[in-house]
Order: structure tokens, then C-alpha cells, then sequence
């Protein structure tokens, strides 16, 4: 039967670490608790939640497993990629042999949800996904050019593996999560843009 699917990014949780989100304004006050209450309230257990990163503000894996395991109580399956701020995020072989039951995690690779799961879609459909980063039209790209362009370059790279993987479960319609906007604020192609027309 169908599901719903929900995407909400940079949650920045931080149940083990002391950094409020209210310190960028009032409005954030309370902001884990509406998090998680609203998620109740809408999520169901079949329902797939898409993370495209900033999880949690952890800065080691230790800081994040309670922000991870609040996440993976929470009602439905979710999928995770990493974003700028995970800086606790590790090989992947360390983030699955953490005790979670709902929560995958995807970096070069990809998960194929079950044939009908999309409403109104029909085929297979593959959820993607890497992080991404800065574009060259980005005003902070001459910042530091040659950073820039190796994290870039790695960057295109992995969503071309994780389309790859994609295709290699069978899916001929995609799902694609990146944390930083695939173009910068010109609007010009770019090699995100380029692999994900291919």
C-alpha cells in the first residue's frame, strides 16, 4: 500500500552536546521538543522520512548516538545522508553497527523502496544521495579554489555512485537527497546538475 514520504533536513539535534538552537533567535526556542512532537504527530511506522544531514550537533559519534537513537524511537524509516555539520559522521561500517533498527544511512550507494511505495509513481524508485558541496558560480568558491574543487570533484563522484547504485537495484525512477543546493545562486549548470540529467 502507499506511504507517505516526508524529507525535513538540518534537524540539529543536540540532546548530548549544550547547543541550543535558540542562540539564532527566538524562534528556535524549544525547537528539539516541536521537532519531535510534530514528527509524532504526523509520521507513521511504514511512512519514510528523508534526513539530507546537519543531524545532529555532536561532534563525535559518541555526542551523537542519543540524537541518533531519538531519531530512530521516532515513528517510521528513515534515510540519512550526511551534511556539513556531521562532523561525527564515520565510515559507514561504523554507522551500521550502530544499534539502530530504523535509521540507514546512505553515502555512495543507494536504497530501493518497495514497488508502489510512491504514490502516484509507478516503477522503482531508488533514494539517493551524497552531501554535495560549494559550486564554482558560489560566491565562497575563490575562498580556496583548489579545496573547493577536490571536495567538488569527490562530491560529483559519489552521487554518480549512488545514482550507479540505484540503477544497479533496479530502479528507473530516482529519489535524490544532497545537502548543499545542487546549483549556485546564478543558476548555472553545474556537475551535480550534469549527473543528475545523465
Amino acid at each position: 500500500p502507499p506511504v507517505a514520504i516526508y524529507a525535513i533536513g538540518d534537524p540539529h539535534l543536540s540532546l548530548a552536546v549544550n547547543k541550543p538552537m535558540d542562540i539564532f533567535g527566538p524562534r528556535w526556542a524549544d525547537h528539539a521538543a516541536r521537532f519531535l512532537q510534530n514528527w509524532e504527530a504526523t509520521v507513521g511506522p511504514d511512512d519514510y522520512v528523508l534526513i539530507p544531514g546537519d543531524i545532529s550537533w555532536g561532534m563525535t559519534l559518541a555526542e551523537a548516538l542519543p540524537d541518533l537513537m531519538e531519531i530512530d524511537r521516532l515513528p517510521g524509516r528513515k534515510l540519512l545522508i550526511q551534511g556539513n555539520h556531521d562532523y561525527w559522521w564515520q565510515s559507514l561500517k561504523k554507522l551500521r553497527e550502530l544499534p539502530l533498527r530504523t535509521i540507514t544511512f546512505i553515502q555512495n550507494d543507494a536504497v530501493l523502496l518497495p514497488e508502489g511505495s510512491v504514490p502516484g509513481v509507478e516503477g522503482r524508485v531508488a533514494v539517493c544521495g551524497t552531501r554535495g558541496w560549494i559550486t564554482p558560480g558560489d560566491r565562497a568558491w575563490n575562498e580556496d579554489p583548489a579545496h573547493n574543487e577536490k571536495i567538488y570533484r569527490r562530491e560529483v563522484g559519489r552521487l554518480r555512485l549512488s545514482l550507479e547504485a540505484g540503477r544497479k537495484l533496479g530502479a528507473d525512477r530516482y529519489i535524490v537527497m544532497l545537502h548543499y543546493p545542487p546549483v549556485a545562486d546564478d543558476h548555472a549548470p553545474t556537475e551535480f546538475t550534469r549527473v543528475l540529467d545523465e
